[in-house]
């Protein structure tokens, strides 16, 4: 069971992330999922905006790369990150459903 300081730290670590994310990448659609394990944190960042759609695989990778910086740079001392992937998110709404699919890119 976590305890209310830790639960604190997670909800700063993932207030200050998603800040981080917003700057640099200018949106707001991001949904951050964090599951504990010991003082591991398992890390998922879903971006659901459509501008990301046209970048490159390399593009992709790259905001990886600059995302895990901002984890690193936002840990708590409570804490490390252990396992992270950014997930971009592509959802089409039609009249009677709706389709989805994602790429994953793995932080660590």
């Amino acid at each position: 069971m976590m305890n209310c300081s830790k639960s604190n730290d997670n909800l700063s670590f993932i207030f200050n992330l998603k800040q981080s994310i917003t700057s640099e990448y200018n949106t707001n659609k991001i949904n951050i999922h964090i599951n504990e394990d010991a003082d591991n944190i398992n890390l998922q960042i879903f971006i659901t905006d459509p501008k990301f759609n046209n970048y490159s695989v390399q593009e992709k990778r790259d905001m990886a790369k600059t995302i895990k910086k901002f984890t690193a740079k936002n840990e708590m001392k409570t804490f490390k990150t252990k396992t992270g992937e950014l997930i971009f998110k592509n959802e089409t709404n039609n009249i009677i459903f709706k389709t989805t699919d994602s790429e994953s890119y793995k932080m660590y």
